[in-house]
């Protein structure tokens, strides 16, 4: 049985986590743009593992690492096969290398592999529970296996120590995410980045510290930061276009206005990036093309759809909208805060249309300046969470990722979304109903305690909250638009909200579950719902997480009654 899935919405470093806790064996095939590889598992320990392009046998291994004669190992392989003796006796024989040596040169090329797979933020992964491992990794598998722990924090390790080099050092790394910096994009022409990300974690005690790398593997795999600069007070900008030449020439034109500039062709890499701003309580500006590529991941297609998905994620954040200068904007575009213009692609390649391009670049900039500088700190300065709320943000997130707390995943979030609403309901979804499961608050205004509340069944089809949010998969805030909202009003209590704020919680694909809030009956404004929106999209991947180990258990069980 083979289990398949998103890198982007459940990374390698919580694969390990999981086959490691629940000692699976099997082999784990991941594909992406930066390559292929495998990690063959037994009881949970790494016994083997390859990329595409690198050694996948012992052969391989010595004679392309300039350790041993090909020829000699060749010979030696053969005498093994002939005499039944074991293959290691007679290398170590013929080529002087000891078996020590060779155990050694085993567990690096496995190291390097999987350390080499971190880097893959964007791909596709698939397990298949077996117990034997096959011919072809026999010659390079370990004999007693790595712990998939300890490759997770020395793949932190490496980033915190590239963390700690020269200014400037960091140049020749990768941000394998789908971003063009300092490599290759689609195969086209490297494009130069001038610094890396400056996301410092937070410091914490030795021990706290190994904790925090087991847990927080989404955030911290692999990617490495340079040593911390000053804060600015320009706008980081994310821009999502599908031509490489247009991106080149917006970074170029554009340098200096904004704190730094990420590009991407792809638009799951984009909202990877904007995520991380986003868990650490910074607000980037985003700047999207009407040519957006379509996005393999989620099924998005259009920008339209990509507009909706970036006002999910935070509300308020500043997202721009482009569109070739020679066309009247399309329609659908009001999610945007501005639409501004891009030179067409016959302007960029002419080299006789110079005065016209730097006309382009002038009016870009322009249009551009209210979003950065001053005024974009200004903004992000009154919609990014506080920095008591970015700590209860960042105690969630370390929690949801805990796989000790798997099973507490919507009590927990019920708890956080508690603490800026006062009245707020958890309701799971199932089939055509919305059924409650759990509450805080309620009766202060009226409402049903926990007993009650666990009885109240919803039409999914009756309030306008929570059809509008099945029909965008985004959080809606406003008050009640027709008689379902009322009568779900009068169900929660005996008064009517002047706003709600109702969000999903997304998991495997589709709306789980629906949280509910109002602030009744003080009726206060209610407050700035972006980190609980953080806190929710955390939530679906742990329950993902939950789902694939339930799915991993019932393919381990299926291969059992099998054999």
């Amino acid at each position: 049985m083979s289990l398949v899935g998103s890198l982007e919405d459940l990374g390698l470093g919580d694969i390990l986590q999981i086959v490691s806790l629940s000692r699976k064996s099997g082999l784990l095939l991941l594909r992406s743009d930066e390559g292929d590889g495998r990690i063959v598992f037994r009881d949970g320990l790494v016994r083997a593992a390859y990329v595409k392009g690198e050694p996948e046998d012992l052969r391989g291994l010595l004679a392309a690492g300039g350790f041993a004669d090909g020829a000699a190992v060749d010979s030696a392989l053969e005498r093994a096969r002939e005499s039944g003796r074991p293959a290691d006796e007679l290398v170590s024989e013929r080529t002087g290398l000891s078996a020590e040596r060779l155990d050694s040169l085993r567990r690096e090329h496995v190291e390097r592999a999987v350390l080499t797979m971190f880097g893959w933020r964007v791909g596709e992964f698939s397990f298949e529970v077996r117990s034997e491992i096959e011919d072809r990794d026999a010659e390079l598998a370990l004999k007693a296996g790595m712990n998939a722990q300890y490759l997770l924090m020395e793949a932190t390790r490496l980033g915190d120590e590239t963390r700690g080099d020269a200014p400037g050092a960091a140049d020749d790394e990768f941000i394998l995410s789908g971003e063009v910096v300092s490599g290759e994009a689609s195969g086209a022409e490297p494009v130069p980045e001038e610094e890396q990300d400056p996301f410092p974690e937070a410091e914490s005690e030795p021990d706290e510290q190994a904790r925090h790398l087991l847990v927080q593997s989404i955030v911290s795999r692999h990617e490495p930061d340079p040593p911390s600069a000053p804060r600015t007070a320009a706008a980081p900008l994310v821009v999502i276009d599908r031509e490489l030449r247009t991106l080149e020439w917006i970074k170029q034109e554009l340098a200096g206005l904004f704190a730094r500039i990420h590009i991407f062709q792809h638009v799951e890499g984009g909202i990877a990036r904007i995520r991380q701003y986003l868990t650490r309580g910074d607000l980037p500006a985003v700047l999207v093309s009407t040519r957006v590529p379509a996005d393999t991941l989620s099924g998005g297609d259009d920008v339209e759809e990509l507009l909706r998905r970036l006002r999910a994620q935070a509300s308020r954040m500043p997202i721009l909208v482009m569109h070739d200068g020679s066309d009247e904007p399309r329609s659908g575009l009001d999610a945007a805060d501005a639409v501004v213009t891009r030179p067409s692609l016959s302007v960029l390649v002419d080299r006789r249309r110079h005065a016209e391009l730097q006309r382009a670049a002038d009016a870009l900039r322009s249009a551009l300046e209210p979003w950065t500088g001053r005024s974009a700190a200004a903004h992000q300065a009154s919609h990014t969470p506080s920095a008591p709320q970015l700590e209860r943000l960042r105690a969630i997130s370390d929690r949801l990722r805990d796989p000790a707390t798997l099973g507490d995943v919507l009590r927990l979030v019920l708890e956080f979304a508690g603490e800026s609403f006062a009245r707020v309901a958890m309701f799971m979804v199932r089939d055509h109903e919305a059924v409650g499961i759990a509450q805080r608050g309620l009766s202060e205004a009226g409402g049903p305690d926990d007993a009650g509340f666990r009885e109240l069944v919803v039409p999914l089809a009756e309030p306008a909250w929570f059809r509008r949010v099945l029909e965008s998969g985004a959080a809606q805030r406003c008050g009640p638009s027709d008689a379902g909202d009322r009568r779900l009003a009068e169900r929660l209590g005996r008064a009517l909200p002047g706003e709600a704020y109702v969000a999903p919680i997304e998991s495997g694909g589709r709306v789980a579950a629906l949280l509910y809030a109002d602030n009744l009956p003080g009726g206060s404004p209610l407050a700035d719902p972006t980190a609980l929106a953080i806190a929710l999209h955390e939530a679906g991947l742990a329950l993902d997480r939950a789902l694939l180990e339930r799915a991993l258990a019932q393919a381990e069980g299926s291969g059992d009654a099998g054999s």
